[in-house]
């Protein structure tokens, strides 16, 4: 059997019709493919965005009695889910105009970036809900000494369900900071009314 030349122009142009139409399946596979991945990473994503941001801040400083005065420190979550539960840590500069806290428990000292720091944790099992009013954690009690720092950092960090605040690279140990200032405070604000 001879092959003609129409015959070979013929059956070449139809693999590659084959081939073209294989092609295309591929392609449409493939677009279809990475279609769903992307809903998928999207969802994802959407669950991921969906947990507790916790913080701790200060509140605004008050006096209680004469000599007595205070610095709450509050929980915030600006998070798109509430938060059942959470273990909060917080290190007060063992120098600081500070008379201990109301509110945790003393676990000892620490230091870190040399200075040495009281470390008080607590545990909180009441619902901190995102956009809620913050949640008071602890008071801290102010010392006015000579001798004692007046303007000092509080470092803090909170494990939670959702994570470690704040967060940093993996496998690091991050604190959040407060800055504490009391001298512009020469007359702080009454106590406020206790519901």
């Amino acid at each position: 059997m001879k092959l003609t030349t129409e015959f070979v122009t013929v059956l070449v142009g139809a693999v590659a019709a084959g081939l073209s139409l294989a092609t295309l399946l591929v392609v449409v596979y493939q677009t279809a493919l990475m279609k769903r991945q992307t809903e998928i990473i999207e969802k994802q994503d959407e669950i991921i965005a969906r947990r507790a941001i916790l913080s701790i801040q200060k509140g605004q400083y008050y006096t209680a009695a004469p000599e007595n005065d205070r610095l709450p420190l509050m929980a915030h979550n600006s998070g798109r889910k509430g938060s059942d539960s959470f273990n909060w840590h917080i290190l007060i500069p063992k120098e600081a105009a500070t008379d201990g806290m109301n509110g945790g428990t003393l676990v000892g000292d620490v230091v870190v970036a040399g200075t040495m720091y009281a470390h008080i944790f607590g545990r909180t099992v009441v619902s901190l809900y995102p956009q809620e009013d913050a949640m008071q954690l602890s008071e801290v009690r102010i010392k006015r000494a000579a001798g004692r720092q007046t303007k000092f950092t509080i470092l803090w960090y909170i494990a939670a369900h959702d994570g470690r605040f704040p967060e940093g690279p993996a496998g690091s140990q991050e604190y959040g900071r407060i800055e504490v200032d009391l001298r512009p405070l020469s007359t702080p604000t009454p106590s406020p009314a206790r519901p």
